[in-house]
């Protein structure tokens, strides 16, 4: 707030009414504000008769007096609150970076008490006035940095879901230029990231899973693979950011206990449960174990031969049962692959399907037939019938025909 001057108007009026004229009589006290400028002082009527909980009280009006001019300038509230000591329900601040003090008033919280927004009055040089900028208003939990002039905020939604974003200032308007968003995955142990970015007047998208390390210790890798010696450690609670993944490994943004900054590749382990449980079913290559206990959050798959992991599938929810996982030859390839029975089972049995690349060793899922309700497999023609739902919420059957590893839609009706 380098600008200490303001520009008067040129016609001086004795009183200027800010949202609606002193007709009717203010009957609370006017009480003077802590905070002030060469140029103004500021004083609220608040109605000190019926005060909100935890001594909260309702500010019915912010009277502005110009010292230069004489004008006073009344704002009236319907929502406005501010807590004790009431000298201080105003605060002055830059807000739009335009070298102008502005007001915020305390206003209220939303549903969720986390969230906190309030009223915004930006300064108008050239007509000496505050104004109400509904824009600033809308935010909640803002926050103001004056060295970077960038305004943040953040809010949070329903149980594990926040949002935030960052905006400046062109010109008079305010402009949105990063948007992020967290949500609980509904296997309980990761976060589902999304960050927007705008470059050069394009939005582009980020999207990165985050969880906490679970195990005591954990050693971190500079390559993806195990072998070599570790670079680091990090320990139990400390959180991290899953930039990418192998079979086997996560390679990790993190920050330790003692706040130092680590990267680098760990076990998938190291963020799951410590307790697996093997599954019934089996194929002759590999056997499955699944972790947590009512709910099949990961699956691990190993070797027979060997009796080592080569492959961890993480970010999963199943209810778990005695018969919710089978094997089969799912493609027509000759590999035996699994699937997972689902809960939702509205429009009939559903399974997540898994199959195996032989070129790979590896399982993946499969988005076609793991989307279909109530499968029939026609293994000698290498065909698929199940159900699904068009745009419209119609269902209808769909036969697949898989050829040249893809599945090709072959009858709808």
């Amino acid at each position: 707030m380098n600008k200490l001057s303001y520009k008067a108007p040129l016609l001086i009026f004795s009183c200027f009414i800010c949202i609606s004229c002193m007709a009717q009589k203010n009957t609370n006290r006017w009480i003077e504000q802590n905070e002030k400028t060469p140029i103004f002082r500021f004083s609220v009527s608040v109605n000190t008769r019926m005060p909100a909980q935890d001594s909260v009280f309702a500010v019915v009006s912010l009277k502005i007096y110009n010292k230069q001019t004489a004008v006073i300038q009344i704002i009236r509230f319907t929502d406005a609150k501010t807590p004790t000591p009431l000298e201080n329900a105003i605060h002055l601040t830059d807000a739009n970076f335009d070298g102008y003090p502005d007001i915020v008033m305390k206003f209220q919280e939303e549903a969720n008490p986390k969230n906190h927004i309030k009223n915004y009055y930006l300064y108008d040089p050239h007509r000496s006035t505050f104004a109400y900028n509904k824009a600033l208003s809308s935010l909640s939990n803002l926050k103001i940095d004056s060295i970077h002039k960038l305004l943040t905020t953040y809010r949070r939604q329903g149980a594990g879901y926040y949002e935030g974003a960052t905006y400046q200032f062109k010109g008079d308007r305010l402009q949105k230029i990063h948007a992020w968003s967290r949500s609980q995955m509904s296997d309980g142990y990761f976060t589902s990231n999304k960050e927007d970015t705008l470059v050069k007047g394009k939005w582009e998208r980020t999207e990165y899973t985050s969880g906490k390390i679970l195990s005591e210790v954990v050693q971190v890798f500079p390559e993806n693979d195990t072998k070599r010696p570790p670079s680091g450690r990090l320990y139990r609670d400390d959180p991290a950011l899953i930039k990418k993944e192998t079979a086997l490994l996560f390679y990790v943004e993190a920050t330790d206990s003692r706040g130092s900054r680590v990267t680098g590749w760990i076990k998938k382990e190291a963020m799951l449960p410590e307790y697996w449980i093997k599954c019934d079913a089996a194929t002759p290559l590999y056997r499955f174990e699944e972790t947590d206990s009512n709910t099949v959050v990961a699956i691990r798959v190993v070797s027979q031969k060997t009796g080592t992991p080569i492959q961890l599938l993480t970010k999963l929810r199943y209810t778990a049962s005695s018969d919710i996982f089978q094997t089969g030859d799912y493609n027509f390839d000759g590999s035996a692959d699994f699937r997972i029975r689902e809960d939702d089972t509205t429009h009939g049995l559903a399974y997540d399907y898994f199959i195996y690349d032989n070129e790979q060793k590896l399982f993946h899922r499969d988005t076609v037939i793991s989307g279909l309700n109530n499968v029939v497999f026609d293994t000698p023609n290498k065909r698929v019938r199940g159900d699904t739902t068009d745009q419209d919420g119609n269902r209808y059957s769909i036969i697949y025909h898989y050829a040249n590893k893809k599945w090709k839609a072959v009858i709808n009706r």
